[in-house]
């Protein structure tokens, strides 16, 4: 017995050793030795899994490491290791008990705390990656991956702040790596230190310039601080990225007609096409007037929801709904160019920002049908829509507020509120009216998300809009309709709302309301405070 285990010895130590040499095949030979005389040895079991996965054979390493652990299921490092190959092999859910299973039995490993903050992040929980890489942190205080994911994550848990100061310290530890001056710069953007952004996004640009990425984030950075001709052209890097991230940026066209790059468009053609959202959409189209004062012949490509709007607004212009060409030579444009892209040849300083009275138009029978509407249910009181969600992927819970913090406006007297507010509300509609009395009329023949013609209408029917940033804010500022904007501080603020401003140089009839500090409640009730003061004085003498 004691000659068989001294063997079986052996032949592990062997078989680490040659592991250790990165010499798999001789080692897979050792191992195969050992468990034809002790099939029930774990650790062989174990050495047999981490050759396996260095020979690119990850299923055979999770089945051999699987065995391993149902001999020892009290093994920390079986568990571990086996935590680590269920998640490169895709199986989250059991590589997350796997690896929670090691630490509870004393496993104390970076790798470990890395990929359960992974983990973490991939399934949303941030606030639990960040314990798992501050764990990590404590194992390694030189782990320049630890210090960089607790960062991020940070910055996913809400907590830019601590964020900048521990990417800093990553940055400390490796001072070339842009992936951490890029998040950096994310934190910066987000507790509204915006020259400290570009400054972050400016050196991840210079040390990987092929990732457009960074010269994006310089773009709108640069453009929301108001340096504009720097901005826009670091904003174009949006559809360039020879990197790793090709497949997240939008994709431009194919030539021909070939880009407009500001040549003369007399007696030419050129094609816009849309390559954002709606509000972006609507924003950029104020810039059409320029074009067709210039061009001889204009084709927009647009979202099928705008399209009767657009058609109505730019009468000389050919509107196309978005999805219907696959191609654009049969157009007859000598250039094209993606509509966000205007800004660089045409808003180059405020100054060439022109005031208007409106560059989109709604049906003129459709608002005189909902004014008089309107009209008869407010008996003699101010007609005022009211929005206060964004659906933004990103940052809609930044620039959303609850309307039960509405209080201060919802409760003037004299003013009649109609619901702008896309998606279903009825709750939150009940909710107001219980809580704080106040009725908001929801127009049952109005669908912002299904038929814009209808909303452009509705919201040229009002005599104020209150909004947060969204949608609704650019229906009604490109219709030059009134509107006080609600905004965010820090990065929840979109970029063409630029810095401290109280007008919007895209839209003369905004004003801009902005919270005295960053957060949710009771950041938004202060701001609404200030708002339902101007509104009582607004239908007091307005």
């Amino acid at each position: 017995m004691a000659e068989s285990e001294s063997h079986h010895d052996f032949l592990l130590k062997q078989g680490l050793e040659f592991i250790a040499a990165k010499q798999w095949a001789e080692a897979e030979g050792s191992l195969r030795a050992l468990l034809l005389g002790a099939p029930r040895h774990a650790e062989g079991w174990r050495g047999l899994g981490i050759v396996a996965a260095n020979t690119d054979r990850l299923n055979d390493a999770v089945a051999h490491m699987t065995w391993a652990a149902n001999i020892e299921p009290d093994h920390p490092a079986i568990a571990a290791d086996l935590g680590l190959l269920l998640r490169s092999s895709g199986r989250h859910d059991l590589a997350e008990t796997a690896l929670k299973s090691a630490v509870s039995l004393g496993a104390r490993s970076l790798d470990v705390m890395l990929a359960l903050g992974a983990l973490s992040l991939a399934r949303g929980a941030a606030i639990d990656a960040v314990d798992w890489y501050k764990r990590a942190v404590e194992i390694d205080q030189s782990s320049f991956a630890a210090f960089t994911n607790l960062g991020v994550a940070l910055i996913e848990s809400g907590d830019p702040t601590t964020a900048a100061v521990i990417l800093s310290r990553a940055i400390d530890l490796n001072s070339e790596s842009a992936e951490a001056r890029y998040n950096r710069g994310m934190a910066r953007e987000a507790i509204g230190d915006f020259g400290g952004a570009v400054e972050d996004f400016s050196g991840a640009a210079r040390i990987a310039p092929a990732d457009g990425r960074f010269a994006q984030r310089v773009g709108s950075a640069a453009l929301r601080l108001g340096r504009l001709a720097e901005g826009w052209a670091n904003f174009e890097r949006r559809f360039f990225d020879d990197g790793a991230n090709a497949r997240t940026f939008k994709k431009r066209y194919p030539t021909p007609p070939p880009y407009w790059e500001g040549e003369s468009l007399t007696d030419k053609g050129i094609l816009l096409w849309r390559e954002q959202g709606v509000g972006d959409e609507i924003l950029a189209s104020g810039v059409v007037p320029d074009v067709l004062a210039r061009a001889k012949s204009c084709v927009i490509i647009c979202s099928r929801r705008m399209q009767s709007v657009l058609q109505r607004s730019f009468p000389s212009a050919r509107i196309v709904p978005f999805g219907i060409l696959e191609e654009f030579t049969s157009l007859g444009c000598d250039y094209q160019l993606p509509i966000g892209s205007l800004g660089r040849f045409f808003r180059t300083d405020f100054a060439r920002f022109p005031r208007h009275s409106g560059y989109l138009k709604a049906d003129p029978k459709k608002v005189a049908r909902y004014r008089a509407h309107y009209q008869t249910l407010a008996a003699g009181k101010r007609i005022i829509g009211v929005s206060w969600r964004s659906a933004h992927e990103k940052l809609g819970v930044l620039k959303s507020a609850e309307l039960s913090d509405w209080g201060a406006v919802l409760g003037a007297s004299g003013a009649w509120f109609v619901n702008l507010q896309y998606g279903d509300c009825t709750a939150e509609l009940a909710a107001v009216k219980t809580a704080l009395g106040a009725e908001v009329y929801q127009d049952p023949t109005v669908d912002p998300l299904g038929d814009l013609d209808d909303f452009f209408a509705q919201v040229a029917a009002l005599d104020l809009v209150i909004s947060t940033s969204n949608t609704t804010v650019h229906v009604a500022g490109s219709q030059n309709v009134p509107t006080w904007v609600v905004l965010p501080r820090g990065g929840g603020s979109l970029w063409y709302w630029f810095l401290d401003r109280r007008d919007s140089p895209w839209y003369p009839s905004l004003k801009l309301y902005r919270q005295p500090l960053m957060g949710g409640s009771p950041w938004w009730r202060d701001v609404v405070a200030e708002v339902g003061r101007d509104l009582k004085a607004w239908i007091d003498h307005g």
